[in-house]
């Protein structure tokens, strides 16, 4: 199913909510797929499969969008980590990483 974007009166662009925070439809598209990833992550070229982010600089774009998302949710216990080419989606205080981190990598 797919999520309307815009205002079907005014053609307005819809901004979406996660976790009291609204971001653009692709964030938080993007937000949802990690977080739907589990403790497994998701590889930056899957997720990139996934996004409608084109251009020569593709890895560098997700990253600025995480780098943003993590920005907006800074009063939250959550954001993205990336760890050997994969997104996870990791709770702040949590002493428990995602598989395959090693202790202290989230800070």
């Amino acid at each position: 199913m797919r999520t309307r974007t815009t205002c079907p009166t005014c053609g307005a662009r819809l901004r979406m909510k996660r976790f009291g925070i609204e971001m653009s439809p692709l964030k938080a598209q993007l937000l949802d797929i990690v977080r739907a990833s589990g403790n497994d992550g998701v590889e930056s070229e899957a997720l990139l499969e996934r996004l409608p982010i084109k251009g020569v600089k593709r890895q560098r774009t997700l990253n600025v969008h995480i780098n943003q998302i993590n920005e907006a949710m800074t009063d939250t216990p959550w954001r993205i980590i990336g760890y050997k080419g994969t997104k996870f989606f990791v709770r702040k205080d949590r002493k428990a990483l995602p598989k395959g981190l090693k202790h202290g990598l989230t800070q």
